[in-house]
């Protein structure tokens, strides 16, 4: 089997409203095919989001003009070979950055056309399925101006049958007290029968982080996600000691290379690699195997596209301690309507799709709809 192209659709869409994120309103994901001379098609996708979308330009720029030229006419059975052919290519500019999240899309599309040849689903190359269904806690974001929209937020996503809630941003954090206040009227609401996390800021000092965790610690929250810079790893070092609660994060590292230093030095106690940005399927298979050696948990961030969160279910799927994935709930097109028949929540849990590949059907009106 041989490789003969590689086509990029940029997907994006913008919600009328939604509390404030990073990266504004708006989302876009490159959606990758690899086509072989056999007339199999792989799936893949990488995360593009920005404010003004050049993101999702530069990353079908690589794809169309550097990394289909490497790996046109290759066998995509050989997917680690590929995937070091193209991070060794060129080390100043393919190493990093939107570089590895456009090699993510083409190794997860590797792997979906290696599952699709032997006709098995990718959680079987990642070495075996632990779990036939994967429970799912809910992704949505705070709204901190308004209390009253955030309780029924929760009340209506514990209704439609999720048992783990994580909120996010909207200004979390930004006041320590009115951040404790709201993690107490939620738990004094509904309680402690589902598992809560909470994201954000990133922006703390350390001593600011030190003490909203130990109020958050009160409350029974599970994981407090990214409270400091996305870039101290020594503050996560003594916030992971110093704290009861769990800290995660992990996003935005790229490579097994990348999470080393996090996963060995104990600077985390839940790892988030995401699937399409990390270095995709196979590369996340290695930073899983890491983070196993060193007794760390693995929950991948998977907030951006059905895509994503059906790569993400295979991997969790492939773990002995597998638990949970992430589950936006916004609604949003990229989530909902980019396949045929995208992941469905059934008692607090979803299924693991059991066909070759990752087993997912592209939509195609929806991507001709919000196509760049």
């Amino acid at each position: 089997m041989k490789i003969t192209s590689v086509h990029v659709d940029v997907v994006k869409h913008t919600l009328p409203s939604q509390a404030p994120v990073p990266f504004g309103p708006r989302g876009s994901i490159a959606i990758v095919r690899v086509e072989t001379d056999e007339g199999i098609v792989g799936i893949g996708d990488a995360m593009t989001h920005c404010f003004f979308h050049e993101a999702g330009v530069s990353v079908k720029t690589l794809i169309e003009r550097g990394f289909k030229p490497l790996i046109v006419g290759e066998d995509p059975l050989e997917y680690r070979r590929l995937w070091n052919k193209m991070y060794l290519s060129e080390m100043y500019t393919r190493q990093r950055g939107l570089a590895l999240d456009a090699i993510s899309a083409i190794d997860t599309a590797l792997l979906d056309i290696a599952g699709k040849k032997w006709g098995v689903p990718i959680y079987k190359l990642l070495g075996g399925h632990y779990h036939d269904k994967i429970r799912a806690y809910a992704s949505d974001v705070f709204d901190m101006q308004n209390p009253d929209k955030t309780i029924e937020l929760v009340r209506r996503v514990l209704g439609e049958g999720f048992t783990g809630v994580k909120l996010g941003y909207g200004g979390f954090g930004l006041d320590l007290d009115e951040s404790e206040e709201i993690i107490k009227v939620i738990r004094d609401t509904f309680g402690y029968g589902f598992t809560l996390m909470v994201d954000g800021p990133s922006t703390l000092t350390f001593p600011e982080a030190l003490k909203l965790g130990r109020k958050l610690e009160k409350y029974d929250v599970f994981w407090w996600e990214e409270p400091l810079l996305r870039t101290d790893l020594e503050g996560y070092v003594e916030l992971s000691r110093a704290l009861d609660l769990s800290i995660a994060a992990g996003e935005e590292l790229q490579t097994v290379y990348g999470f080393k230093d996090w996963i060995v030095r104990n600077a985390l106690d839940v790892i988030q690699p995401d699937v399409h940005v990390a270095g995709g399927l196979s590369e996340c298979k290695r930073i899983a195997d890491l983070a196993e050696q060193w007794n760390t948990l693995l929950v991948p961030h998977s907030w951006s596209s059905a895509i994503n969160l059906t790569a993400a279910l295979h991997l969790v799927a492939s773990l002995a301690k597998g638990f949970f994935v992430e589950y936006r709930t916004a609604d949003t097109p990229l989530m909902s309507a980019i396949l045929v028949d995208p992941p469905k929540l059934e008692d607090g849990y979803i299924r693991v799709p059991d066909k070759p590949g990752l087993g997912i059907e592209l939509n195609e009106q929806t991507i001709e709809k919000y196509r760049m």
